[in-house]
């Protein structure tokens, strides 16, 4: 099964989808994720339907209405046609996902959690056949560097010298990375949040940041393929 995988597009639509069997978008669909933009998105959705066999999406930070009204967020993604995974399993053409757009708390955008026993609590739900995982953010050591500049620090102050914040640093979450250990059967887990996307295979799962977005949410990134055995 060919997956094409895509992530932080942020309403930037005019880079070339590849063809394929599912299409999945890892969240940060719009910028502000109000009814306007999410309705935008959406349209976009509907108009990539038809390539794909699914397509499956999980919101991401900047999709407000996610968090807002998941209800409308979840009507607008299925009248697109896709398969809308906030926090939850499905089986599509097959294969056992399970997609989630929470993220550790990053100056308070939508779908944030403390780190720590609240967000392994949510993690624990994942169910141990899953076979791709879809997050919204990366687990931590996985394709999560970020470039701290100028002093630029979120809530949870990273970095504690100057000399720090000009450091390589990693800001994915731990304890998805520790759930992570206990799914034997997954394959592959499709993430993005940092734009600065790549893959990497480790144990059998290959891990894809599928960014599309460069820093300067600027569509410069290309889609990613994964072939995921039925």
């Amino acid at each position: 099964m060919r997956l094409v995988i895509i992530s932080d597009t942020h309403l930037q639509h005019g880079f070339n989808v590849p063809s394929g069997d599912i299409l999945v978008h890892c969240g940060d669909l719009t910028f502000r994720g109000d009814l306007s933009e999410i309705s935008r998105a959406a349209a976009w959705l509907k108009e990539l339907r038809p390539r794909f066999k699914a397509v499956v999406v999980v919101p991401g930070n900047h999709d407000w209405m996610a968090e807002k009204d998941p209800g409308m967020m979840r009507m607008m993604m299925e009248g697109a046609g896709c398969v809308y995974l906030d926090h939850r399993p499905a089986v599509v053409e097959g294969i056992r996902f399970f997609g989630s757009g929470y993220t550790p708390r990053f100056f308070d955008w939508a779908l944030n959690v403390d780190r720590g026993p609240r967000l392994a609590a949510l993690w624990s739900q994942i169910p141990e056949d899953t076979q791709v995982l879809i997050t919204h953010g990366p687990p931590m050591g996985r394709l999560d560097v970020v470039k701290r500049p100028n002093g630029d620090l979120d809530s949870m102050a990273y970095a504690t010298t100057m000399k720090e914040l000009h450091l390589d640093t990693h800001v994915g979450c731990a304890d998805l990375a520790e759930r992570i250990k206990s799914l034997p059967e997954l394959r592959v887990h499709a993430f993005g949040h940092i734009h600065r996307p790549g893959i990497e295979i480790e144990g059998g799962v290959t891990y894809v940041n599928a960014s599309i977005c460069d820093e300067r949410y600027k569509a410069t990134h290309s889609p990613h393929i994964v072939e995921v055995p039925c």
